[in-house]
């Protein structure tokens, strides 16, 4: 054994050039750095390590365990890179032979290792530059200094070197960040290089959201301003296009707003196919969908080129210009569905008041295996996620007043490392009642995951007596899955913390969105497969790269009281620095753990209290709005408050409506989860009064903060005969301008109608200095008045009030459509506006209105700042619409679809089209709505204003064969307040679809932002051949560019093909492939080989073609060990060679299923979840041959005698698919089976069928067990 040395130096890090504003005339900076002392220790048999304070020894299995350490440097505001070089260094080679150990490789959660080159490599010079960063503007150098080289033999210790960075001084930029901590090794000189070009952020918070949910950003905005949160509201159309392509457009308007105005904040309210996520290809060995992973990453960083070579590949490592020190924090609402979008936004704005601080300090920890000592004779250590989670709690949450539940492996030969410090087993039951019962606040686990479920990993039995676990001895177990997340508590939502891979998964309907829907506020967690290093599990987190030292460090940050989304980015540029600079070998590794972390949420929630700004409570927005019109009769008035309130404290003396100075009577209600009150009036509301509700001071919070005064709004009810006041119409924002616009007033009689423009400053001289312009569109034609050509959108009239060439004009004109000019036709008939004021009013006839209705814009323009302020503003709502109320006509259904008794295709959307403009609000779920039987059919509703036409879109499609019916009912209000006079009913049927001998299997709804959309599956099977026809939305362009797959589980067995965990699949044995192949088309098929797809054969009977919509796959039966079944699911690829999903079905479950003629196996049907009853239904499998159906039913627990124990079976069947005939009571059923205790003593079994209105015994069924 070496005797062990020790040699202590003096640490000197010395700065040898002076850091003066003369900077910028110079273009060296020049360091010196001094080694501190070091040690040797025995790492195993007759190898050491070299160990140095605040050095780490990490590296890869081609790279030897040097110790090594990053160095930080800044470098001036503009500053460009050029070169560096050593210019000193003090050496000594130690004498002897060293033997020091080579790193790790990582592996996936699936068990690949990653491979790497054979040959291991030496150091041979002390410093590298491994990073040019940008973060918020400041520039700085990452280097990775080595104080020992190292041939693999010779160890020689630098004692101290001295190196020049070049640089050449360029144009500067703005800075939005704080001075540097002390990890920058000159972080001292920030001032003297960035002091003159700091910048505070004008405002912090950017919500970029789909349009249809503008109204709950704009609430959630003011919620942020009371906090103190500076906050704006973008939506999508609003924003311009200036990229190649959506995802690039948003990107673009991010990175203007932050460079404007220094924001900190970003939350994406909408799905991938409204805000797309950009896919990152990293390019490891592999499956190619998990290189080619969907990250919001890309709208964090900024400054980085993610696609700098052009080709369309974006951040590959080593290729494009990728900066990990991300701008701004990004967290994302996945959904276009308005109701989930709510119920997300108001957990967290419940989840950061104070009211959740005890909660908060809550952690309920899920840990089970990912690895075992000796698995497969591979690993020299243990990965229990139990161990894992134990630590993070005691490293990072202990000390700080948290309180921590653990539910860990307990079963199996090898329970949790921490099997004595849990407080229960890891299963899906006791998942559900501790966040039931313990309500925390933060869930973290790890485990093995799918993009639906996750499942701890069971060493159940030793089969082969060899004491170590091999792959066929473990059990998986699924302790959380969509169908378990529905039985969360969503009152008590929690920040969830997923270790595991693929749960995030956002391009399908993944177990992050379920649990963002219910139980979570916030969901952290992988969009793809994560690497970890299986030999590393008892290293620091500092000198482990696994994935989960990442989320190790994104829960460090959490309980320091970050925010999520700062978390999540402190924690990405830790891991960017310690390891991606470092081991470079591995980068497209590291990348992928890096773009594999994404946010489901709103980024500032955080396990702390968002403060108030105010004392007093404030009320963030109001149902109806101030000052609102057409209200409907049977509205309901609600109030939301910015906290959480006292509900005692709002009744019927502190929440008041009214009317002409008469009280409502109402029911007074306060839900605490949305920080809301109700007021429910016993009976309608009149047509066509005005209501003034008030919010008395006496309403406090609980606190006992009382609201500063009271608090009042008003709106008029739809359907009053004339309006003799002004009302006001809207009110712009203050933008500004010397003469900026604030309102607009009308009111009108039979014969004119009176328009009164207010200013937030005082104008001067009208007749010199300003002007006046109302543009009016009458017919609601783009196609008549003022045209596109001429930058207008139809407007037929202008009025103009003001200076024109210095001269005063009150005047009405019209558009010539021939001179294309505007042309004077009238006075207008009244005007009064004076010098020094702030309002106008001007009066004109109604004989230029051809209806009860008119579009309009409205602006000022100021002659001396040359500044015009207008309203509306936005692509989206360029007119304001203005409608005369005393003109009442009847309101009607004039147009249906489908037609009454007509047969239509199974995606079909519902349509009516009404007489006249309606009343939005009174447009909903019960008053528009499709039943199949007695059970309505979930859909979404929207509304064409400019064709009164109302859509119903079924979330799913429908049933072939099955009737519907299509009710609207008589609450559907007009905006001249007219209902209709009666319910309109119609019903249709769904045409059983087939194509030639094809069996229509799957149909797919449509989603126009998909590059390549599946529509419609077809099989057919032709003697022994299966053929699969899948049929897309639009014609194939590039058969090269595109790629077709069906995925089969033939035997009927997950256990056997790709297994769920932890690949993500279900059983899937083969895959059949059609598509470009390396710039030829390709037919192949695949069978899953232990851990990967082997290419099998090649298919050579298949069909795609340019120009066409569908693409034919077939198979020969033999070649996939003759099925009787088949479970399968298709997709499609824009991009064959890297195989990115765009567009996957079924959507609605994992597999379709296809019947091969013949007796068949069993096949499973469902799993019910294990809800403590006496015997709990727990799977329902059938099967059956050309004459009989069989039935297999297990329990979660037995009995001993079925007749003693009272067991019951019930089998309801609806023979025909049709809800109206049968049991129209429920849903069509036509027979039941039932098997039961008989009064004999032996159990018995019968049928049932249901004739004449009841159900009948049918016949006996003798052959039951």
């Amino acid at each position: 054994m070496r005797k062990k040395s020790i040699l202590t130096l003096l640490l000197m890090i010395l700065l040898v050039f002076s850091f003066l504003p003369e900077i910028y005339a110079s273009t060296n900076l020049s360091f010196t750095l001094v080694s501190p002392s070091f040690a040797f220790e025995n790492y195993n048999d007759d190898y050491m390590l070299v160990k140095l304070s605040g050095f780490i020894n990490v590296g890869m299995q081609d790279e030897y365990l040097i110790p090594r350490k990053n160095i930080k440097i800044l470098i001036p505001n503009g500053a460009k890179f050029i070169s560096y070089r050593i210019s000193k260094i003090k050496k000594t080679e130690l004498p002897g032979i060293y033997k020091i150990p080579t790193g790790e490789s990582p592996v996936s959660e699936g068990g690949e290792v990653y491979k790497l080159n054979k040959k291991t490599r030496g150091i041979y010079t002390p410093l590298h530059l491994t990073g040019i960063e940008n973060e918020r503007g400041v520039r700085f150098l990452v280097f990775t200094y080595y104080p020992f080289l190292y041939d693999g033999a010779k160890l020689t210790y630098v004692k101290e070197i001295k190196f020049d960075i070049t640089l050449r001084t360029g144009k500067k930029e703005r800075v939005y960040k704080n001075k540097p901590d002390s990890s920058f090794l000159n972080y001292y000189s920030f001032d003297s290089f960035y002091s003159d070009s700091i910048s505070n952020p004008t405002y912090d918070y950017l919500i970029i959201t789909i349009d249809r949910a503008k109204k709950l950003a704009e609430e959630h905005r003011k919620f942020l301003e009371s906090r103190g949160v500076k906050t704006e509201v973008i939506t999508l159309s609003n924003i311009p296009s200036t990229g190649k392509d959506k995802a690039e457009s948003i990107r673009n308007f991010i990175k203007e707003e932050y460079n404007k105005n220094g924001i900190r904040y970003v939350l994406l309210i909408g799905s991938l196919e409204s805000i797309p996520m950009r896919y990152m290809y990293t390019g490891e060995e592999g499956d190619e969908e998990n290189s080619n992973i969907p990250t919001d990453f890309y709208y964090r960083d900024l400054t980085g080129d993610w696609d700098s070579n052009g080709d369309g590949y974006f951040g590959v490592p080593g290729e494009d210009e990728i900066d990990f020190h991300p701008e701004v924090n990004v967290g994302r609402i996945p959904f276009d569905n308005l109701a989930n979008i709510k119920n997300v936004l108001e957990k967290s704005r419940r989840f950061m008041d104070k009211s959740e601080e005890e909660r908060k300090k809550k952690i309920l920890s899920l840990g089970a295996w990912l690895s075992m000592n000796g698995e497969d004779g591979r690993w020299k250590d243990d990965t229990d996620g139990g161990e894992i989670n134990q630590r993070i709690f005691e490293l990072y949450f202990k000390d700080k007043g948290f309180t921590n539940r653990g539910l860990y492996e307990l079963s199996g030969i090898k329970p949790s490392l921490v099997s004595n410090q849990a407080d229960d087993e890891i299963t899906a039951k006791n998942f559900v009642i501790y966040q039931r019962s313990f309500k925390p606040g933060l869930i973290q686990w790890e485990a093995h995951g799918a993009w639906n479920s996750t499942a701890r990993k069971i060493w159940a039995t030793d089969y082969n007596r060899n004491g170590q676990p091999d792959r066929d001895e473990f059990k998986w177990e699924t302790f959380i899955s969509n169908e378990v997340a529905r039985y969360f508590d969503d009152t008590s939502p929690a920040i969830f913390v997923s270790g595991s891979c693929l749960n995030l998964y956002p391009d399908r309907d993944s177990l992050g969105k379920n649990i963002l829907e219910s139980g979570g506020v916030a969901f952290i967690g992988n969009s793809r497969t994560g690497w970890y290093f299986p030999n590393l599990a008892h290293n620091s987190f500092e000198t482990n790269p696994s994935h989960y030292s990442l989320r190790a460090i994104v829960l460090k940050e959490l309980s320091e009281g970050k925010s999520q989304g700062e978390a999540i980015n402190n924690a990405l540029k830790w891991y960017a620095d310690t390891y991606y600079t470092q081991l470079t070998q591995i980068r497209k590794t590291l990348a992928h753990n890096i773009y594999d972390l994404n946010l489901f949420g709103d980024p500032i929630v955080g396990l702390y209290t968002l403060e108030e700004k105010h004392t007093s409570p404030q009320i963030i927005s109001t149902k109806p709005e101030n000052n609102e019109v057409d209200v409907a009769p049977s509205t309901i008035i609600s109030v939301k408050f910015d906290r959480s309130m006292d509900e005692n404290s709002i009744n019927e003396s502190s929440f008041l409506l009214s009317t002409d100075a008469v009280y409502v009577n109402g029911n007074i209600t306060y839900n605490d989860n949305e920080f809301t009150a109700y007021f429910r009036p016993l009976d309608p509301l009149k047509r066509g009064a005005t209501y003034t509700v008030t919010i008395k001071s006496t309403v406090k919070d609980k606190d006992g903060n009382y609201l500063a005064s009271d608090f009042n709004f008003i709106f008029t009810v739809a359907g009053g005969e004339t309006q003799r006041d002004f009302t006001l119409q809207w009110t712009d924002i203050d933008e500004g301008f010397h003469i900026d616009l604030k309102s607009l007033y009308i009111k009108y009689d039979k014969e004119t109608i009176t328009f009164k423009v207010t200013s937030y400053r005082k104008w001067s001289n009208p007749e010199t200095d300003f002007s006046i312009r109302l543009y009016i569109d009458i017919d609601n034609n783009p196609d008549t008045g003022m045209g596109k050509d001429y930058n207008g959108n139809g407007e037929d009239y202008l009025i103009w009030i003001g200076t024109y060439m210095n001269k005063f004009y009150h005047d009405v004109n019209k558009w010539d459509k021939d001179d294309k000019i505007w042309k004077h036709v009238d006075d207008v008939l009244d005007y009064s506006i004076e010098n020094n004021s702030k309002t106008a009013v001007f009066t004109i006839s109604r004989k230029y209105f051809q209806g009860n209705q008119f579009n309009y814009w409205l602006g000022i323009y100021d002659e001396i700042y040359d500044e015009f302020d207008y309203y509306p503003q936005g692509e989206d709502n360029y007119y304001e619409k203005f409608v005369f109320k005393e003109i009442t006509k009847p309101l009607s259904v004039i147009k249906i679809y489908p037609e009454d008794n007509s047969i239509v295709d199974s995606d079909t959307n519902v349509y009516v089209v009404f007489s006249d403009d309606i009343i939005q609000d009174t447009l909903n779920e019960n008053s528009f709505f499709v039943t199949k039987g007695k059970r309505k059919v979930p859909g979404n509703i929207s509304y064409d204003e400019a064709l009164h036409k109302a859509t119903f879109s079924p979330e799913n499609s429908l049933e072939e064969g099955a009737t519907y019916e299509v009710h609207i009912t008589t609450d559907i209000t007009s905006k001249s307040g007219s209902n209709l006079k009666e319910e309109h009913i119609w019903k249709f049927m769904i045409r059983k679809e087939t194509s030639s001998d094809w069996d229509l299997t799957i149909v797919s709804p449509r989603n126009v932002n998909r590059s390549i959309d599946i529509s419609k599956v077809y099989v057919k099977l032709v003697e022994n051949r299966i053929f699969f026809k899948i049929e897309t939305y639009d014609t194939i362009q590039d058969p090269l560019r595109v790629g077709f797959i069906v995925r089969m589980d033939t035997d009927n067995n997950p256990s056997t093909g790709i297994p769920l965990y932890p690949y993500g699949g279900n059983g899937e044995d083969y895959t059949l492939f059609v598509g470009g192949n390396y710039g030829k088309l390709s037919g192949i098929l695949y069978k899953w080989d232990k851990d990967k797809w082997k290419e099998e054969a090649s298919l050579p009977d298949f069909e795609i073609e340019q120009g066409k919509n569908y693409a034919i796959l077939s198979i020969d039966l033999t070649s996939i060990e003759n099925p009787k079944v088949i479970n399968y699911w298709v997709a499609v690829s824009d991009d064959p060679e890297r195989f990115p999903i765009v567009d996957q079905a079924p959507g609605d479950s994992y597999f379709a299923t296809y019947q091969i003629v013949g007796k068949k196996g069993w096949i499973h049907q469902f799993t019910d979840i294990d809800e403590g009853t006496k015997f709990d239904l727990k799977d329902t499998y059938v099967m059956h041959d050309d004459t009989n159906v069989y039935f297999k039913i297990t329990t979660y627990r037995g009995w001993i005698d079925p007749f003693e124990d009272g067991v019951f079976f019930e089998i309801d069947i609806d023979a025909d698919q049709n809800s109206e005939t049968g049991d129209t009571n429920g849903m069509g059923e036509d027979f039941y089976i039932g098997i039961y205790p008989d009064e004999e003593g032996v159990m018995k079994g019968y049928i049932a069928i249901y004739a004449e209105g009841e159900w009948k015994k049918y016949q006996d069924i003798e052959s039951f067990k």
